[in-house]
């Protein structure tokens, strides 16, 4: 017995596959019509292998996975601010000191 993936049309959940006996082999066949919830995609029949055979889906999956990983690692070791060095709030102030004195005359 094989697991089907959730149809990329409707979103209804395929589950089990059984097996089909063939005239020279065994297969696996989704056999898909969703009417019964108003969706129209019509009959799908495939074989098990290509319905979930979803490349561009694996990718993206894997994709935000890894942006998970890496947001919950940042969230549990936060990293202070840089502060400004010496230099940096040296200049700050003296700017806001030439400012100030512009705007007194």
């Amino acid at each position: 017995m094989k697991i089907a993936k959730d149809c990329p049309f409707c979103g209804e959940d395929i589950g089990p596959v059984v097996a089909r006996q063939g005239t020279k082999y065994t297969f696996y066949q989704v056999m898909h019509q969703p009417n019964k919830k108003g969706h129209r995609h019509g009959l799908i029949i495939m074989d098990v292998d290509e319905w979930n055979n979803r490349p561009i889906e694996d990718a993206l999956n894997a994709r935000i996975a890894e942006l998970e990983a890496e947001n919950a690692a940042l969230k549990a070791e936060p990293k202070p601010l840089a502060y400004w060095s010496d230099e940096k709030k040296q200049t700050y102030a003296d700017n806001e000191g030439r400012s100030a004195k512009r705007s007194e005359e």
